[in-house]
């Protein structure tokens, strides 16, 4: 079950910086209307600061890496990310923990109107 802060950490566009940031190299792939990005970044760079380190904090020292795909539209607003946490709990037994996130209408114009 996630937690409201646990939602905010991921779908958070620090969230997106921060794995881009991290990663030491990133693959990147288009097709007729979307840039797909896929890459590691190690799990102990993205706890040790920045708004969303509090996520991977929760996973402890044994978070070991982070695996993800980043779906973008053409002109680069996300539309999708996926992210596959990798726990080692102890030698040849690691878990797995799996986010997933859909962007909506970033970007868009729209009005925003007072609720009251």
């Amino acid at each position: 079950m996630w937690t409201a802060a646990e939602v905010r950490w991921v779908s958070s566009p620090y969230n997106v910086f921060a794995l881009l940031r991290n990663s030491p190299s990133l693959g990147r792939s288009t097709d007729a209307g979307t840039v797909t990005y896929r890459a590691t970044a190690p799990g102990g760079r993205l706890a040790a600061g920045g708004p969303t380190a509090p996520f991977y904090q929760e996973f402890g020292n044994d978070l070991t890496k982070v695996t993800y795909t980043l779906v973008t539209s053409r002109d680069h607003l996300p539309e999708r990310l996926d992210i596959d946490l990798w726990t080692s709990v102890q030698p040849g037994l690691t878990y797995h923990s799996l986010y997933s996130v859909t962007y909506r209408d970033w970007g868009r114009t729209g009005t925003i109107t007072r609720s009251y």
